[in-house]
């Protein structure tokens, strides 16, 4: 079996380029609010705001959630080309001797 850990480390630097991006939208969503009284002040608008500022709240956790998940996955993307190398250098030791 070949492993490319080059490419193990290149996935891996591109997932935590990921969570940055992400990271970065979190911040970006996070630091807005939806005003009350944006859409009127009548019950419909009132409604059609907590409706909104639900969603809002709901994407600023999933931005969140994909930050973390996506250095995971850079950090166990990373880790395994670590330890695949390793034990490439470790056969190849044990074959030269």
């Amino acid at each position: 079996m070949h492993i490319n850990t080059d490419d193990l480390h290149a996935g891996a630097n591109q997932s935590y380029q990921a969570a940055d991006h992400a990271d970065a939208g979190h911040g970006a969503l996070a630091r807005a609010s939806v005003a009350a009284g944006v859409f009127g002040d009548f019950d419909a608008a009132h409604s059609f705001r907590d409706v909104v500022s639900g969603a809002h709240d709901r994407y600023v956790r999933k931005l969140s959630h994909h930050t973390e998940r996506l250095g995971v996955v850079g950090d166990k993307a990373h880790r395994a080309g670590i330890d695949f190398r390793a034990m490439d250098d470790e056969n190849e030791r044990r074959l030269t001797f």
